[in-house]
């Protein structure tokens, strides 16, 4: 492998140097989808750090969570369902797609969902082993591509932008703005100037990102797994504890309640 590599290093370089990864995982959906449901609709969604669009698209997907919750596009079963394992919790009953009117996206590198190297590079960063994530990226990028997604491009750290987007949603519309493992990416002092930037726009805020990223999750106690390295949080709340990629989601207060009977030799339910 070695010295294959050495072979084609030249064009191997020139890829580094002009790429990044901009992996997209459709699934966080699952996370993103509970929380929306909270603010009900009509939606005006604007998703910071969008890439190709794959979570700009939440209502165009089916879900089947753990707990026995379904839930599938209004306009019929969606091409990729997307699985999710709840370890805490029950969703909502009443559970349904998001009613999103607009939406917009910004990245530093807008991705064509459409673009058949956009989907060999994205097709590219996925592991090999796995397989099943491969095909979910496959139809989602599908999915976008029909949907006619619109990104443009910016820094997320652009309050400006930020701000107008917010602006730019229809009358009748509650703005939505959502990042998912995107602040991670940002220095502290860029972090910190992004959140205040989505403040002042006082639309609903959902965040989906790793612990300790947004400042409100620094006062979390419970131990960090595998399955609680993300947080979901509304407004600056958190409700969710999650795997970085959406397979896994426990509601935090359930969440506390579990650990707590465990502790006390009482048995973990939901």
């Amino acid at each position: 492998m070695r010295h294959g590599l050495l072979e084609i290093w030249r064009d191997v370089e020139q890829t580094i140097l002009l790429r990044s990864t901009q992996t997209n995982e459709a699934a966080r959906c699952a996370i993103l989808l509970p929380l929306l449901h909270h603010i009900g609709g009509p939606i005006a969604l604007i998703e910071l750090g969008a890439s190709a669009g794959l979570r700009m698209i939440p209502d165009l997907y089916s879900y089947h969570y753990s707990d026995g919750t379904v839930v599938v596009p209004s306009a019929g079963r969606s091409d990729l369902l997307i699985e999710c394992d709840v370890t805490a919790g029950h969703l909502p009953p009443t559970l349904t797609p998001p009613q999103i009117e607009w939406r917009a996206g910004v990245d530093l590198n807008p991705l064509d969902p459409a673009d058949s190297d956009t989907r060999a590079w994205l097709t590219a960063l996925t592991w090999p082993e796995h397989e099943q994530r491969r095909q979910r990226l496959e139809t989602a990028l599908r999915l976008a591509a029909q949907a006619d997604v619109r990104i443009t491009r910016g820094d997320v750290r652009d309050s400006a932008q930020i701000e107008a987007l917010v602006a730019e949603a229809p009358s009748g519309t509650t703005p939505v703005v959502v990042h998912s493992a995107t602040l991670g990416y940002l220095s502290p002092d860029d972090r910190a100037a992004t959140v205040e930037a989505i403040k002042r726009t006082r639309a609903r805020w959902i965040s989906f990102e790793g612990r300790g990223i947004v400042e409100t999750t620094r006062t979390i106690v419970e131990p960090l797994t595998p399955t609680t390295l993300f947080v979901g949080s509304l407004d600056q709340v958190p409700l969710v504890l999650a795997d970085g990629h959406g397979h896994t989601m426990a509601s935090l207060d359930d969440h506390r309640d579990s650990m707590r009977a465990a502790q006390t030799g009482k048995g973990a339910a939901l």
